[in-house]
């Protein structure tokens, strides 16, 4: 349970001791996303490295979740929608990292809840217009690639149109529940 969720369940059962609490630690949890996720440097949300005490300087499209989840400022998810707009967006959609390797979590692969993450938190922060660009490569993609392959997949080589995803220990999967939500979604806001 979210902490904003456990401090208004409190609130409904008129428990301010607890909800005071939970309000306390989100606002401490969101103080210490912005403090060690946040590089001003790369102007990106990135992961910590805590027993080395160093930030990544790997960008990673996980790095809108902050927007996601309202932990950003409005000068944060300025930079991060500029960054996804100008690094991450491919033809098909966003890559999930910038790195372009052999494995499944990299450039050139995009998996549908990173999709869903950038345009919630995109649109949570009045960037309605690149939420809606987000949304119309995924679904051009999608609808390209269902064509040649019958079926919506887990994750999409999103650079190259005309190629299968690939990388990791195992073969595309076929339907995945998260790739028909996220597009059906799509198609929903797509209106």
């Amino acid at each position: 349970m979210g902490l904003k969720c456990a401090s208004r369940d409190c609130q409904i059962v008129n428990d301010t001791n607890k909800q005071a609490y939970f309000e306390l630690q989100a606002m401490r949890r969101k103080a210490a996303i912005n403090k060690y996720l946040f590089s001003t440097e790369q102007a990106f949300f990135v992961d910590y490295n805590y027993k080395q005490g160093v930030q990544s300087n790997v960008l990673s499209l996980a790095g809108v979740v902050p927007l996601f989840v309202n932990c950003a400022n409005e000068q944060q998810a300025l930079q991060v929608s500029s960054k996804v707009m100008q690094d991450f967006l491919k033809p098909g959609g966003l890559v999930t990292t910038l790195h372009d390797t052999s494995q499944q979590w990299d450039s050139p692969n995009g998996w549908a809840p990173l999709q869903w993450f950038a345009v919630q938190g995109l649109r949570q922060y009045g960037f309605v217009a690149d939420a809606n660009t987000i949304i119309s490569h995924w679904l051009q993609m999608i609808e390209a690639r269902f064509k040649v392959d019958g079926c919506l997949l887990e994750k999409y080589n999103v650079c190259d149109l005309a190629n299968q995803a690939g990388g990791g220990e195992y073969k595309v999967q076929q339907g995945f529940g998260w790739t028909n939500g996220v597009t059906s979604r799509f198609y929903n806001l797509a209106k």
